[in-house]
């Protein structure tokens, strides 16, 4: 049940971001790529993600992003490069 409600509010966000920001692909077109991009600061953030001591990108947010990839079945593409939370809309967007 908890596994559904995150997936729940994930797929409610990216309802949202669709509606919001047409920039941003649909679930179908991210199916078809197999690939979900997912933009996160640069700075780590901890317990959200970080790079734990054998330099693997870990936490909570990474490990719903992976889970929710499992379910769409495409891989994650974890993206680091922005310094602000402003940009990463715009750093998804034009990957």
């Amino acid at each position: 049940m908890k596994r559904f409600i995150k997936f729940s509010l994930f797929f409610s966000f990216l309802l949202f971001a669709n509606s919001a920001f047409s920039q941003i692909p649909t679930i179908a077109e991210i199916k078809s790529k197999g690939l979900l991009r997912i933009a996160l600061n640069s700075k780590d953030t901890l317990p959200f993600f970080y790079k734990d001591k054998n330099g693997e990108l870990t936490g909570s947010e990474i490990e719903l992003s992976r889970e929710i990839c499992n379910e769409l079945g495409v891989k994650p593409k974890f993206m680091r490069t922005t310094a602000s939370y402003n940009n990463l809309v715009n750093q998804v967007a034009n990957d």
